[in-house]
């Protein structure tokens, strides 16, 4: 998402920066949006990070280093810079993602992209592996008891990764933050914007249950 930006904010404004102690355009959005960012037309984005890769790549040959990259990458936007997408797997030993979620249901409460997106990427992925003649891990992230989850979700969500082979140990129980609108669910139990009833896990042991299907404990396998 490095350098990403929306085309909605189009009008122009200059204000006075106090810590630049100058004036300084900035621009403002003045038409209200889904904020559906993932499929949206407007969503412009940017390769300035190719550069800063290509830099590394230069430290690496001039002092025949080894920098990597750590931080994870929006399979969705990925795959809209394929470009981008071969230069940072020459610099990962292992891919972090976060597809959240696999059942479209629940992705479309958490707004975000759908399981073909993510179907999508992992062929890209393997397809770079074979390419640069590679076997790097993928590290998806995903979320138990989001706010319309069940265990029949988090079973579909489990069988899925053991088809794919994909291997799980970074799952969090979902955390209500305030300004969500996930969190509005959370202690609503309904839809914001469609009002639908919305199953919600709140004790304990029904959260730690959704997230021992994916991720048993020691104590609990």
């Amino acid at each position: 998402m490095y350098g990403s930006s929306c085309a909605l904010f189009d009008t122009k404004h200059t204000i006075h920066s106090a810590i630049l102690d100058k004036e300084v355009t900035v621009y403002e959005k003045n038409v209200s949006c889904n904020q559906k960012c993932v499929t949206c037309k407007n969503r412009i984005l940017n390769n300035d990070l190719l550069e800063l890769l290509e830099g590394i790549e230069k430290l690496n040959q001039k002092y025949h280093g080894t920098l990597e990259l750590r931080s994870a990458v929006r399979h969705d936007i990925i795959l809209k810079q394929k470009r981008l997408f071969r230069k940072i797997m020459k610099y990962v030993t292992r891919l972090k993602v976060a597809p959240e979620h696999i059942v479209d249901s629940i992705l479309r409460l958490m707004n975000k992209s759908d399981k073909n997106t993510f179907e999508e990427f992992l062929k890209e992925y393997e397809l770079i592996n074979k390419e640069q003649r590679t076997h790097k891990h993928l590290v998806p992230y995903f979320v138990a008891a989001h706010p319309g989850c069940t265990e029949k979700e988090m079973h579909e969500l489990a069988k899925y990764c053991k088809q794919k082979g994909l291997f799980v140990n970074l799952t969090q129980v979902f955390t209500p933050t305030p300004g969500t609108m996930s969190t509005a669910m959370y202690y609503t139990s309904h839809h914001p914007l469609t009002k639908e009833k919305i199953s919600v896990a709140r004790t304990f042991r029904e959260r730690k249950n959704q997230k021992n299907i994916l991720v048993p404990s020691d104590d609990e396998e």
